[in-house]
């Protein structure tokens, strides 16, 4: 999983609304994001489909 192609609009919507009541909420479900992609290429490592 290519995590640039899944990070980069992430990033470009939180340049649009940083200030804004929802900026928190935003980054923490990022920070989700992000979590969820690590688990899934660390499964992947373990299956031994991905080497890094």
């Amino acid at each position: 999983m290519d995590e640039e192609q899944i990070l980069k609009p992430i990033e470009q919507f939180l340049e649009l609304i940083k200030g804004t009541e929802y900026e928190d909420h935003a980054l923490k479900m990022k920070r989700e994001i992000v979590y969820a992609i690590d688990d899934y290429n660390l499964d992947l490592k373990a299956a031994g489909e991905r080497e890094d």
